[in-house]
Formats: C-alpha cells, sequence, structure tokens
C-alpha cells in the first residue's frame, strides 16, 4: 500500500523532480514521507479510540471511578477553555484534533491553508495561555 501511494504521489508531483538529480534519492524521500504522514495519521486515529473520544464519553478507563471523575472534570475544564476560542480557531482545531489535515480544514472552510495554520498556532497558543492563567489562579 505504501509503495502505491507514494508511486502515485511522485507521479502526481513529477513537476517537481528536477532533471539532473538523483531519481532514486527523490524516491526514498517521497516514501519516506508518505510513511511519516501515515504513521502519524494512524497514532493520531489510534490515541484518538483508545481515548474513547466521542460525546459523553471520557479519556479514563471505566475501571476505576476516581480517574474517570478526574478525567470528567479535566474534559469538562477543556471544553470551557475551546469555548474561549472564536469560532473560526475552534472548528480549525477541532477538526485538526480529530485527524483532518490541513488541507481538508482549508477545503471545509473555504479558506486559505496558511489560514488555518495560522489558526491552529493561535488557538494552541490561547489554549496553552488560558491553562496556565487557570493554573496559576488556582493556587
Amino acid at each position: 500500500d505504501l509503495v502505491q501511494v507514494a508511486s502515485l504521489r511522485m507521479y502526481a508531483k513529477r513537476g517537481l523532480f528536477a532533471p539532473g538529480t538523483d531519481f532514486e534519492a527523490w524516491g526514498l524521500r517521497v516514501l519516506t514521507n508518505c510513511f511519516i504522514g501515515d504513521y502519524r495519521r494512524r497514532k493520531r486515529r489510534r490515541d484518538l479510540e483508545e481515548a474513547n473520544f466521542s460525546a459523553g464519553e471520557t479519556f479514563a478507563s471505566t475501571e476505576s471511578t476516581a480517574p474517570r471523575a478526574l478525567s470528567d472534570l479535566a474534559l469538562a475544564e477543556f471544553d470551557e477553555l475551546l469555548a474561549l476560542l472564536p469560532r473560526g480557531h475552534r472548528e480549525c482545531f477541532e477538526l485538526y484534533y480529530v485527524g483532518y489535515s490541513v488541507k481538508e480544514i482549508a477545503g471545509r472552510q473555504d479558506v486559505p491553508e496558511g489560514t488555518v495554520k495560522s489558526r491552529l498556532f493561535t488557538a494552541r497558543k490561547r489554549l496553552r495561555d488560558a491553562y496556565l492563567a487557570r493554573r496559576g489562579s488556582a493556587r
């Protein structure tokens, strides 16, 4: 599967290959990038599946009520922090978190990819800052 995906990508991007350079090295780089991208996508999805992240479910297993209560609290706090983000930033962040690529998000929101990247960066920064501000005020 990986070789097929890499072959299709190489064919689609054949105009980017510089004549006179090492084709084998270029092909190996495309193959490597396909592998890394697929690995990251699978890891992100696996992490989500393990977390049982869907409506009404929490990140903790149901084996113990104490960790579940803590995760419910953490999830509720995270939802509050997400609510502080502007709508466009929140949608970008949520779509990216569940596995959509920057390109897919840009298509869904009808904005340039650079705008999506900027919104993701800003959303992460605002979430981090809001979280740290709450932690600082809680102590």
